[in-house]
């Protein structure tokens, strides 16, 4: 997590050390990315009180936090056995009148790595 006098930002990496069986995490679907956000523990600093959730074009989900504009997305890990074995959620706010644009929500989402 990070935050300054006009930003905040989180990041979460949830993944599955040792998969078992059939046990392990779901990739998330689009139309479940808002409710993963605004339920993913390490997110909860950014998201927590944020109004006005909508999905964007891009694959990220937009939200208000008065007066800071923010977006957040999850991106999925590989697949092993139909699960996959690790997600990356990030959630990040900057204050502005302008919305979040895609290009911004993309550099942000391209510049985060996981090393399988």
């Amino acid at each position: 997590m990070y935050s300054d006098a006009k930003s905040e930002f989180a990041v979460g990496l949830y993944k599955l050390i040792e998969p078992h069986g059939t046990d392990g995490m779901n990739a998330v679907p689009s139309s479940g990315m808002i409710n993963w956000l605004q339920s993913a523990e390490a997110l909860k600093s950014v998201t927590a009180g944020a109004t006005n959730w909508a999905l964007a074009s891009g694959g990220y989900a937009t939200f208000r936090k008065a007066p800071r504009q923010c977006a957040g997305f999850v991106r999925d890990g590989r697949g092993v056995g139909g699960q996959i074995t690790w997600l990356l959620g990030a959630a990040f706010c900057r204050e502005s009148d302008s919305p979040i644009t895609t290009s911004e929500a993309q550099f942000v989402a391209d510049s985060l790595k996981v090393k399988d």
